[in-house]
Formats: C-alpha cells, structure tokens, sequence
C-alpha cells in the first residue's frame, strides 16, 4: 500500500489523504460511512456503511464492485483476503461473519 493515502469515515461520507502533500485528493458522500481500508496492496479501498462497496484507486476511484444486500444494519469491520478477491464482513444487527467474493 502506499503509505502516503490515508481514508477516514465520518457521518457525511469517504475522504482520502495524500500526507506527502497535506491534501484531501478525493471524497466519496455516502450517509453513515462506519468503517474504510486499503487492501494490502493499496490498490483496492473498501467503504462500508449499510453495504460495501470496493473502490479501485488507480482507476479515479471507480466502484468495482458492491454487496447491498448483507443482511446487516451497519457494517461495523471488514478485512480483504489475499489479493483482495475475498472479504470477511461483521456488521451489527446479527452475529454472522459473512465471505464475500470479487471480481477484484
């Protein structure tokens, strides 16, 4: 990953950082935004709120994939799998672990 891009979540949605030039560089509105990660590649950024979504940063943060229906409320933490073709997703409202697959 590259280290210089930072995400955070906040109620009004994404934002992604480049710390080497102190500048928000991209922003994605999205109501309830609870929880974001790079994969380990830094290629790849998942966004969760009440559904995932998968965001390819070298392709002007395209969303390359999303998964509305996952039965959850919110979803509270999510990790890639290796080479970001599978996800692990919790969420509050039941106690499942959910295995999610890409196209990533």
């Amino acid at each position: 990953m590259s280290y210089s891009l930072q995400a955070t979540a906040a109620a009004d949605g994404l934002k992604v950082w480049d710390l080497r030039k102190l500048k928000q560089i991209h922003s994605l509105e999205s109501a309830g935004v609870s929880v974001v990660e790079f994969d380990k590649s830094g290629l790849y950024l998942g966004v969760g709120s009440s559904d995932l979504k998968v965001i390819a940063v070298k392709q002007q943060f395209s969303v390359v994939a999303e998964f509305p229906d996952l039965g959850f409320k919110q979803v509270s933490a999510f990790k890639f799998g290796n080479a970001a073709n599978t996800i692990a997703v919790a969420g509050q409202g039941n106690r499942n672990l959910k295995i999610l697959g890409t196209a990533a």
